[in-house]
């Protein structure tokens, strides 16, 4: 999207601020005119019958996305999953998980938490 700085109302910059790209990921996955978690297109309008926001790609036809509310895109189920959803495959984060799993760390009170986060495989949960 391209943002009109000239028709938002400036106690709102800091909402359309650009966000460095070190802080944070897109997993891979493209833009989203419909993302359910998108600002209106005229969000924070000095004018509200101009846009604050133009998008890029099909004007006319994303223009008419921006802001809806009748539920999660295709894309925002996607991001969701990639966050919060199990990885297809079983695999353990830390090259110690084997020896950990041996030495029964999986069911050790205050340790059973975060062994089943990530030692899944060596613990046998997946």
């Amino acid at each position: 999207i391209e943002v009109d700085w000239s028709n938002i109302d400036p106690r709102y910059y800091d909402a359309f601020a650009v966000s460095d790209p070190k802080t944070f990921t897109t997993y891979g996955v493209k833009y989203d005119y419909g993302s359910i978690m998108h600002y209106r297109y005229n969000s924070a309008a000095i004018n509200p019958q101009k846009g604050t926001m133009i998008p890029l790609v099909n004007e006319a036809q994303n223009i008419r996305l921006l802001g809806q509310r009748k539920g999660l895109s295709k894309t925002d189920v996607e991001l969701l999953n990639k966050l919060y959803c199990k990885p297809d495959s079983c695999q353990d984060t830390n090259i110690y998980c084997g020896a950990w799993a041996l030495q029964g760390v999986c069911t050790r009170a205050g340790n059973s938490v975060w062994m089943g986060q990530n030692c899944r495989k060596s613990c046998g949960l997946c």
